[in-house]
């Protein structure tokens, strides 16, 4: 089995914009710090009429170099306690796991 990738969509509440985006951020830089699995970790903020359509989706792209690395991220403490840190900013979220291939 080759590489996984995680596209996550977060449609975030207005109010806690910032806030998810600083939290999202510092998630990122850890994983990649800390997680040599992890060959990518990338937020990507939507522009032009996406931007206009939905202002407050926040998509996020991940890349793990296989199962085992990207199961050591979904196992973590930390990613639980990030998503427990989130739960009340979002208003839904939806995650698409992918092969690449």
């Amino acid at each position: 089995m080759g590489e996984i990738a995680n596209v996550t969509e977060y449609d975030v509440k207005p109010e806690h914009r910032e806030a998810f985006e600083a939290l999202l951020g510092d998630h990122a830089r850890r994983t990649l710090r800390v997680e040599p699995g992890c060959l990518r970790f990338d937020i990507l903020v939507p522009r032009g009429a996406s931007a206009t359509e939905n202002p407050t989706r926040i998509l996020l792209f991940e890349l793990y170099r296989d199962e085992a690395a990207y199961r050591e991220h979904t196992d973590s403490d930390r990613l639980a306690s990030f998503r427990a840190a989130y739960s009340d900013m979002l208003a839904d979220r939806r995650i698409v796991l992918v092969d690449v291939t």
